[in-house]
């Protein structure tokens, strides 16, 4: 009986010791920046590593797809 409230208490401590490590308050996060340079750094485009010549695969069921299908949407490619 001692033993399981001994494990929830240091369960709960660690827990608790886990959750304020992951504040953003720290100088590095750009927590001290000015709202400007905040919102001038940051943009809501991502950016176009590679532009591919246009291309048709076949999918695990068969069915044709390529470039046209993923144009205007972001996709990761692994061969």
């Amino acid at each position: 009986m001692v033993t399981a409230q001994l494990f929830r208490s240091l369960c709960i401590v660690v827990l608790l010791f886990l959750i304020s490590g992951c504040s953003e308050s720290d100088s590095k996060s750009g927590a001290n920046k000015p709202a400007a340079q905040k919102t001038a750094s940051q943009s809501s485009e991502l950016p176009v590593l590679v532009q591919l010549p246009d291309f048709a695969l076949r999918d695990q069921t068969g069915a044709s797809f390529g470039s046209a299908q993923l144009e205007e949407k972001p996709w990761i490619a692994n061969f």
